[in-house]
């Protein structure tokens, strides 16, 4: 695989090379994530990313499925490992990104577990560049998901945050979704409820948790 990887680098400036030998490659990778073969995930995905630097096939966004997949079978562990690739699944074309509703909630729906279950704060901080990435890249294009991204990283500031890494990561993408659009923004915040008292106001509350993680920090 290491061999693979190397060959598909040096012939990254020859589009045509590396078409004729991706179909092999991706007999390869499918075999790993259908088979469940974990000991070779990270060496797999670190193909998926160097396949979708330059541009994204048809057949490698049956991978993204295949991806999505090894992730809901076996957790958040690899996350980590796959998130070059679903940052290019993003940002290289992201009109076949947007062109099936799909592709925004598998990514949604990976953060959610990332950001929900106690992941740690290095994969934490991953999904949270994620949804900002995802905000950014298509401003204008995903009204409906606005509403979610900002809930899920505001209900994660209501538990404690142990590193000011990832709290950042998480006000980086309410500050994504007030630059995609500030009016959808003002009434997402409005909206949310979060399990806070409800004698306490959003703002007070989360300066109450910034100042109670710095002093456990």
């Amino acid at each position: 695989l290491n061999t693979i990887e190397t060959l598909i680098s040096v012939m990254e400036d020859q589009p045509e090379i590396v078409a004729s030998i991706q179909p092999t490659v991706l007999q390869v990778i499918g075999h790993i994530f259908t088979q469940g073969v974990m000991e070779f995930y990270e060496e797999a995905l670190s193909l998926v990313y160097d396949l979708t630097t330059k541009s994204i096939s048809h057949d490698m966004w049956k991978v993204f499925e295949l991806i999505y997949q090894v992730f809901e079978k076996d957790g958040y562990d690899y996350f980590t490992d796959m998130m070059p690739a679903l940052h290019n699944y993003v940002v290289i074309d992201t009109p076949a990104f947007l062109s099936n509703q799909n592709h925004v909630l598998a990514m949604y729906n990976m953060c959610k577990v990332i950001l929900t279950v106690d992941s740690g704060d290095d994969p934490e901080c991953h999904a949270a560049k994620l949804l900002e990435v995802i905000i950014l890249q298509c401003k204008g294009h995903i009204d409906q998901c606005i509403p979610s991204f900002v809930e899920l990283v505001l209900q994660r500031l209501t538990r404690e945050v142990k590193t000011s890494e990832l709290r950042a990561m998480c006000l980086q993408v309410v500050i994504a979704a007030l630059y995609y659009n500030p009016q959808l923004w003002i009434e997402t915040m409005d909206k949310i409820q979060l399990s806070i008292p409800p004698t306490e106001s959003i703002s007070a509350h989360f300066i109450k948790q910034w100042l109670h993680d710095a002093d456990c920090s």
